[in-house]
Order: C-alpha cells, then structure tokens, then sequence
C-alpha cells in the first residue's frame, strides 16, 4: 500500500511538474526538455549521413489579451483548450506543448518539404479561427504561426525557441496574424533587431540619437516659420539607423517613453536657440511626434511642461503632434489629454492627415491648430484633376474650420507650385531642406541662408 500510495504521489508530482493544466497538454518545461534532448541527438549525427530535420511551429493568439478583456477570463480559457483541440487533431499530443498564456509549440518530424509545412499552417489557421465560433461563443481570433525548420546548426533549446518567436514576431505584423518561416535573412534582422533593442536605452542616454530638425516654410517667401523634430541615430558599429527600424522597435516597449521625451527636452532647448525670424513678431516653433503609447502615458503632461521650463520657451513655440490613428483608438482619452495640453498653451497638429479613415469635419471637435497633409495628396494635387480638386476642397474645409494646413513630402517646383494655386501657405520637404542636425540648422538659420533657395 506504501508503494501504489508513493507511486501515486509520484504521478502527481509529475503532472504538476510537466503538464499544463488549462489544456492537459504538456507545458513549457517539459517541452524545453525534450528539445533539448533532441537537439543533443542531431549533435551526435554522423557527417557523412544527411541528419534528419524536424520542425518547430509556434503558435500564437495574438488578441487573446483583448479578449480576455473584452470577455473575460473564462472566454480566454475556453478558447485556449479549443485551440488545444485543434492541434491535437494534427499532430499526437506527445509533439504537442502549451509554451506560454497565449502560444503553443507543434512538433512534426520529417520536415523536409516546406510546402507541406506550410500547408499544415494553414490547414491549423483554417480549423482553429472558426472552432471559436462554438458553443454560443463568437469571437473574432488572430492566429499566426512562427517555423523553424531544425537541423544541427541548432545547439540549444533557448536559440531555437528564440529564432521561433522572432519567426511568429514577424507574423504578427501581418494584418489578422500570419505565418513566416525562419530563413538566414531572418536571422541577419534578428540579430540587428537585438542589437538596436539592446543598445537604444544606452543611445539616448549618450547622445548618440538626436533629433534632426526639418524647416516648415512659407511657400510664397520660403521664409522659415518653424521645425519639425525626427529621431536620427548614429550607431558607432552599424552607422547611420534608419528610424524606420528603431521607431517600430521602441514603440513595442516602454522605451519610446524614454526616447520621447529625450527628443521633446532636445527639441525645446534647440528652438529656445533659434532667433526670431526679421520682422515677424512670432518665434519659431518645433513640431514634436508623439507616439501612442507615449501619448497614453500619465507623465506625459509633466514632461511637456518640465521641458518647457527648462528650456526656457514660450508654450507657443512647441507644437505635438500626433496621428489619426491614436485619435481613432481612445477618442475620449486623446480628447482630454489633448485639452490638457491645449491648457498649457502648446500647439497640436495632426500629422499624415489621410493615411487613416477620418474627415476634417470629424476633427472639429478636437483642439487642433495643424492639420498636416499627407505626401501622398501632394502627388495627387500635382497630377491634377480629381486629385486636385480634392486638395482644394480640403484647404477650403481646414480654413473654414480654423485649421493651419501644412503640405508634406514637397520635392519639386511643380509640387510647391500647385499646391501654392491651391491655396497651401505652409509646406515642408526635401525641396526647402532635409532634417538638419541642431547645430547646423542654427548656422543657416543665422546665415540667411536657410530657405527655399538653399535645397
């Protein structure tokens, strides 16, 4: 009776220890055992015999922290053990592992054709997106699916699971979820997206990303009437990053807080510097972008306010601008933030207006000063017809509702020409000047020299 009764703890304990208890199926430890186990073996592969592969797919719902919100908790357990139904009905449980809260590991052997990989991918999206439409449960699911396929260049179960998730990473980014596979290209961007995630925090704090400031003219003058401030990063080993690659990657974690309000303090002590423009009674001002998340963020209000006492400039010469986009997202919370800001007597623009799916006249009930048109009008209004016409009507609109309008992406004469017939006073692009780093906007600005004629 000892023996069946330790027998039977020892059973326990083993559940406890190696299986997950939402779904039954085993849990992330055991599965980084067996990996590694299996890893191990493919080391001990003779060379001269081709070593056999076997692939990882990772499995992830991407919303399911929505829906836990949306529908609480049990809605997420519920859709958790259907999924877990799902993969069961591909592959036998002892290839099967819950990894974490929202993903899931399929083990399938033999991976020698892609193709097949790929249509089992699919055939689980298929399956599983509409299981949650059961049992009076309806609810919309993102599914993506993240391959690696194994071979001995894999030595340990933490790299492998790590190229996994930047595969299933890169799905995500799909609308809807996705499915990658994880190839040497992916690599080479792995490792470039950990080395901008791992050296970002040291660069703000050293100055190595600075903002670089762009000249808002007027377009009958080509008199500067004030900047707009974008991130610029010199890497000691990589060189110049394009804020295509960072931005998206700070945006993902609470750095972009911290870079934020970096470019915010730079951007104020830089236009604190600028002189006066000759004969105008209004001092230059800085435009800012504000991300989402930066946007949302409580101390966001005392950071305006702090660089502007610093820095020493009036609230009228800093200007934040945000995009449709946020607006669209938490329309209450953006209105009182904004109103906040209104408060402090800082300007607020809209930035890329058409990229995203408002009106102007949905935008009249928001405290805006700017609206910024897209580059893609700006191609539209040079071409003429509709999308001249188009252009038009918008500057009529902005004005009757008290919005300053300012055209961005202006590269040529022609451009600048016709939005100029169209009624656009303020414009910005390549034509006027490329972002500057602060200290030499500041030499031109002196010189005279910064203007339309200096492109």
């Amino acid at each position: 009776r000892d023996i069946g009764e330790r027998q039977r703890q020892e059973r326990q304990i083993r559940r406890l220890a190696y299986q997950d208890p939402l779904t039954s199926l085993a849990n992330g430890h055991y599965l980084k055992i067996r990996l590694q186990a299996r890893l191990d073996a493919l080391q001990e592969w003779r060379a001269e015999q081709p070593a056999p592969r076997f692939a990882l797919l990772l499995v992830a719902i991407d919303n399911l922290k929505t829906i836990h919100t949306d529908f609480g908790q049990t809605a997420a357990d519920d859709l958790l053990r259907m999924l877990a139904d799902q993969l069961a009905l591909l592959a036998p449980e002892s290839r099967l592992a819950r990894l974490g809260s929202d993903e899931f590991v399929l083990l399938q052997d033999e991976a020698t054709d892609l193709y097949s990989l790929l249509r089992l991918a699919r055939t689980l999206r298929r399956q599983a997106i509409p299981a949650a439409q059961r049992d009076n449960l309806h609810l919309e699911i993102a599914l993506s699916v993240g391959i690696v396929v194994v071979t001995p260049r894999y030595h340990h179960v933490h790299q492998l699971l790590r190229c996994a998730g930047y595969a299933l990473s890169q799905a995500q980014r799909q609308p809807g979820g996705g499915i990658r596979f994880y190839s040497r290209r992916l690599h080479r961007e792995a490792n470039l997206e950990l080395s901008i995630r791992t050296d970002l925090p040291q660069a703000i704090r050293s100055g190595q990303l600075q903002p670089h400031f762009q000249p808002l003219v007027e377009a009958d003058s080509g008199r500067v009437v004030g900047f707009e401030a974008l991130a610029r990063w010199q890497h000691p080993a990589l060189g110049a990053i394009s804020p295509a690659r960072f931005i998206p990657i700070a945006e993902n974690s609470q750095i972009i807080i911290a870079l934020g309000e970096h470019v915010l303090r730079e951007s104020c002590h830089f236009i604190a510097a600028c002189p006066a423009p000759e004969g105008a009674g209004t001092p230059l001002a800085v435009h800012v972008n504000i991300s989402a998340r930066h946007f949302a963020a409580p101390s966001l209000v005392a950071s305006i306010m702090a660089a502007i006492r610093d820095s020493g400039i009036q609230p009228g010469q800093l200007v934040i601008e945000i995009t449709e986009s946020l607006l669209m997202q938490r329309p209450r919370h953006s209105l009182a933030t904004m109103r906040r800001i209104r408060q402090l007597g800082v300007g607020l623009a809209l930035d890329d207006f058409g990229t995203g799916y408002s009106s102007l006249s949905s935008l009249c009930d928001y405290p805006l000063d700017a609206v910024k048109l897209d580059r893609s009008f700006v191609w539209r209004a040079a071409e003429g017809g509709t999308g001249a016409k188009l252009v038009h009507s918008i500057t009529q609109m902005a004005g009757s509702l008290g919005f300053r309008l300012v055209a961005e992406g202006v590269e040529t004469e022609a451009q600048r020409h016709t939005l100029q017939q169209l009624g656009i006073v303020e414009m910005q692009g390549f034509l006027f000047h490329r972002p500057l780093p602060g200290a030499e906007a500041l030499r031109l600005l002196g010189s005279g020299r910064l203007d339309a004629s200096a492109s």
